[in-house]
């Protein structure tokens, strides 16, 4: 996923997006469901996703904007929070993540439980094999 993750972020900065990267960060966020309950595996541990976070610029004509990028790199999600100044992006960035709303987390679970093949693994298990 990461891989594919950078191939995508690559392509979104080359395209005239007027986004330019300017710090990067790699964090595993807490999933939640769509009533805000935290996402739990079998073991009753928090259920976590890599998640990519940026500092951005933007540029357009003469006025600069900053922007605190959360990439969602196991499904496909980003959030883009304005920030007046550069370092109030960074604020953000260096803050705890916050939690990823994913309404499917339970159908993934129960449809990956089947079938092993091309699912992924939430960051938390992954690290618990290594």
């Amino acid at each position: 996923m990461m891989v594919f993750f950078s191939e995508f972020f690559a392509r979104f900065h080359e395209r005239g997006s007027g986004y330019v990267p300017y710090e990067l960060q790699t964090v595993d966020c807490p999933i939640v469901g769509t009533d805000g309950v935290p996402a739990l595996d079998e073991a009753g541990k928090p259920l976590l996703m890599r998640c990519v976070r940026e500092v951005a610029r933007s540029q357009s004509g003469e006025e600069e904007s900053w922007l605190m990028i959360t990439w969602e790199v196991g499904i496909p999600g980003v959030t883009m929070t304005p920030c007046g100044t550069l370092a109030e992006a960074k604020g953000l960035l260096r803050a705890p993540p916050t939690p990823i709303v994913w309404s499917g987390w339970e159908r993934w679970r129960d449809q990956c439980s089947r079938q092993a093949v091309s699912c992924f693994e939430p960051s938390s298990v992954r690290a618990e094999h290594t």
